[in-house]
């Protein structure tokens, strides 16, 4: 951060001149995040742990700057096209552009917020980016929205009339405007899913992601972890899916002894089925291929308290994460962690090493849009096609590994079935001495909720609306001796 409260030239680099942002002000700091994601292809959610971070920045900025960033993600083709009638320039700058999105935002869906106050803030965010020519122009293209949108009883003076976006039909490129969906990507879930099904899922990508936690205390159970949450004073409820998740209200409990002492872990509901569905003995020795940022590591060493993890993670930088989490968890004694590209599982354990195996694959994660909702702009079909290639070259590292009566699974927060159900079936005309190891039965697992998610191949595909949780693919295998 520079003088003044300024962002400064050293954490904007070149993003375009943004540089006399406030770093208080959390409209001009969902600016500054915005262009860098939309424009520069940065990740929305480690700028906003950087900027949330600020000891500057008040509760109540921090909130409002999650709403912006994430709104304007989700809403961004569907503000654009609201705003491209009211203007009859085509050179708009990117600057411009944001600062009008961010406005019209605000003013389609944050009620409690003066329309008047709105668009005076968005004329000073263009003079503060130097933008003072557009001034004018941001000024009159937000009142002429405003305008627009009052009702024949509304006084033209009153801030009660709010605006509204522009209603679409159900085709692929309504679907694709409403929802601010890459129509590629629309295409493709309507083909796998077809237009009921891809639309409700649509519509959930929309909604707050649920902030879920995993019981990390072998001593406790869920319903005394939650009695003694509440007597606390947190708003806590139980998970209807899993039997060892807890959701929490707010975000109280991230700073609370249950999380700092390791009672509680972070972990979205359907990433905890995937280490439940191993089903492993507790003295098992498992293997983790892909173990970033370590939720599913550390909640596989809970399960096998007699047995290790070996897990392994091709990204140096995270491996603090893992260990860091592992040792809030007590569980750093169970899980040996190593950095090593899964690709060459083989060339670092021998044969048959293992009694299960966790190919949690590197993927497109077009299931966390709700949570992520950046990934739309920046996976092609081109990292599709490259990721379904090192899943590929994972699984065949990896098969080897395990043990004759052992098991394989592999999971993916994708929605795409080519790094899916494709993939895991490509793999098994390839490797008869595996089967598929059927996922309708799990225990700890809402049997409601497996038998929506089952695929007719014995697979779970837990789609975003099923229970407004991540999407999740997760495939089972039993290794059998070879035929």
């Amino acid at each position: 951060m520079g003088k003044n409260g300024r962002l400064g030239i050293d954490s904007m680099k070149q993003t375009n001149d943004l540089t006399n942002l406030r770093s208080n002000d959390p409209r001009h700091l969902a600016l500054w995040i915005l262009y860098q994601v939309i424009y520069e292809q940065k990740e929305a959610s480690q700028l906003l742990k950087e900027a949330t971070g600020k000891e500057s920045l008040k509760a109540v900025d921090k909130r409002l700057l999650l709403t912006l960033v994430y709104g304007v993600l989700k809403h961004h083709y569907a503000l654009r096209d609201r705003l491209k009638p009211l203007l009859n320039v085509t050179n708009l700058s990117n600057k411009v552009w944001l600062i009008l999105e961010i406005a019209l935002y605000q003013l389609v869906f944050l009620e409690r917020v003066p329309s008047h106050a709105i668009v005076n803030e968005a004329v000073n965010m263009a003079k503060v980016v130097g933008e003072e020519r557009a001034s004018g122009l941001v000024n009159g293209v937000l009142r002429n929205v405003i305008r627009e949108s009052m009702t024949d009883e509304a006084d033209s003076s009153s801030d009660d009339a709010r605006v509204q976006l522009f209603t679409y039909d159900d085709t692929d490129k309504g679907l694709s405007r409403r929802f601010s969906i890459p129509l590629k990507l629309i295409k493709l879930f309507r083909i796998q899913y077809g237009l009921t099904v891809t639309k409700k899922m649509l519509s959930s990508f929309e909604t707050n992601p649920k902030l879920s936690f995993r019981v990390a205390n072998e001593k406790s159970s869920r319903e005394a972890m939650i009695h003694r949450m509440r007597a606390d004073g947190y708003p806590v409820e139980k998970s209807t899916i899993v039997a060892t998740g807890i959701i929490g209200l707010d975000s109280s409990l991230l700073t609370s002894y249950y999380f700092d002492q390791g009672l509680i872990t972070v972990q979205d509901e359907s990433s905890q089925i995937v280490a439940l569905s191993l089903k492993t003995t507790d003295d098992a020795i498992v293997y983790d291929a892909c173990s970033a940022p370590g939720g599913k590591t550390s909640h596989i060493a809970q399960l096998v308290p007699k047995g290790h993890v070996f897990a392994t993670e091709i990204a140096d930088s995270k491996k603090d994460l893992i260990t860091d989490n592992l040792q809030r968890l007590n569980l750093s004694d169970r899980v040996t962690v190593q950095i090593a590209d899964a690709r060459e599982a083989d060339k670092l354990f021998e044969p048959e090493k293992f009694d299960a195996v966790l190919i949690d694959a590197p993927c497109s994660g077009m299931g966390l849009l709700r949570r992520k909702p950046d990934i739309r702009y920046h996976k092609t079909n081109q990292d599709i096609v490259a990721l379904s290639v090192i899943q590929r070259e994972i699984l065949e590292a990896v098969a080897p590994l395990v043990k004759v009566g052992g098991h394989l699974v592999y999971s993916t927060c994708t929605l795409t079935q080519q790094e899916n159900q494709l993939q895991v079936l490509s793999f098994l005309k390839n490797h008869p001495e595996f089967e598929v190891s059927s996922l309708e039965m799990i225990e700890s697992v809402s049997p409601s909720f497996l038998k929506e998610a089952l695929t007719p191949e014995g697979f779970l595909e837990i789609l975003p609306h099923y229970a407004e949780t991540d999407g999740f693919f997760i495939a089972k295998l039993a290794k059998r001796n070879k035929l």
